[in-house]
């Protein structure tokens, strides 16, 4: 779930349809589905763990998986509603050429919950708490998808001094954003939808049945349908709408959440594709404002024209981040 579903659905949006075609089935399952409650985070998630580790984060866990050698540290921030687990493909990309983090965001996957309700900034320190408690130095890269690029540019603020780079990709913009945020409200109900599906058990069964997760390689496929099973990870995506209700109206402007000063900034975008799909055209000038950022800023337009390039094309994506990382290298050659 990314902004506007019905203009940048995401990966989410694809799901709901496939579900909405198999509904039938699920009305049929739900005479025989099983029952049962949820249990604490590391038996619910038992053998579904592909990688990484509980990260105790003030009473909570996260689950952050890191791989790869060298500086800088990327940290991948995943779009509204999505697992870390769906960009482990793109992380192992990166991770031939340096170190790289990725987590589920509270509630999301294999993640504890939080208080429901956060801004922005109360999300991000999460990051930074995990980073710190596991003693992954930096300096730092950040890359955001979507809803991630939003939350990727709070913790460049928040990290100011030890970021050296972003990559957002197709992401979320202020302007965009809060011009349908009531026009997202709207459509929450296809996320209740899945939270329902997902507590009446048969949403597992279901995701077995459409191609969304194909793209996986077996492992992680396995490990997403399970994580995407549990009716907290969609709790927890309805409550990311929260972090823009909990933004306040100074920060609602074009470069509200802040600006990178000249921090390097690529902005991969989507091919335009077809000028008539509803807001085409609006998300374009959201994607070049973006490039406003910074000082040294670079558009990049990913031949992929769906929304979902980490996932859809992580060759392509990996490679503008690589990019980065040789520029980080050699501006800070021989100090790290």
């Amino acid at each position: 779930m990314t902004l506007k579903l019905s203009v940048r659905a995401g990966w989410p949006r694809q799901v709901f349809v496939w579900l909405v075609l198999l509904i039938t089935l699920a009305i049929c399952g739900a005479l025989v589905a099983g029952r049962g409650a949820e249990t604490g985070l590391r038996a619910r998630n038992a053998g579904t763990i592909v990688e990484g580790e509980l990260v105790d984060v003030g009473g909570r866990a996260l689950h952050v998986r890191c791989l790869g050698k060298g500086a800088p540290l990327v940290l991948l921030e995943t779009g509204g509603a999505v697992p870390a687990v769906l960009n482990y493909p793109l992380q192992d990309r990166i991770a031939r050429y340096t170190r790289t983090c990725a987590y589920d965001r509270a509630g999301l996957g294999l993640s504890d919950a939080a208080t429901p309700g956060r801004d922005f900034e109360a999300r991000a320190a999460d990051a930074w708490t995990a980073l710190e408690r596991m003693e992954e130095a930096g300096p730092y890269l950040l890359v955001g998808s979507s809803f991630g690029g939003m939350l990727a540019r709070k913790e460049a603020v928040l990290g100011s001094h030890r970021v050296v780079g972003l990559v957002l990709v197709d992401a979320a913009e202020e302007q965009f954003v809060f011009s349908h945020l009531d026009d997202l409200r709207r459509q929450l109900w296809q996320l209740r939808l899945l939270e329902y599906l997902a507590q009446a058990h048969l949403l597992g069964s279901l995701l077995k049945l459409t191609p969304v997760l194909d793209h996986l390689r077996p492992d992680y496929r396995q490990a997403a349908i399970s994580q995407l099973s549990r009716p907290g990870h969609w709790r927890a995506a309805l409550d990311e709408i929260a972090a823009y209700d909990a933004t306040p109206p100074k920060d609602r402007r074009v470069g509200g959440l802040g600006s990178l000063g000249s921090t390097p900034l690529v902005v991969i975008t989507r091919a335009e594709g077809d000028p008539r799909t509803a807001g085409a055209s609006e998300w374009s000038q959201a994607q070049r404002r973006l490039l406003r950022l910074s000082s040294n800023a670079r558009l990049s337009v990913a031949p992929n024209k769906g929304h979902n390039i980490a996932s859809d094309d992580p060759d392509f994506v990996a490679a503008e981040v690589q990019r980065l990382v040789a520029l980080a290298r050699t501006r800070a050659a021989g100090s790290w």
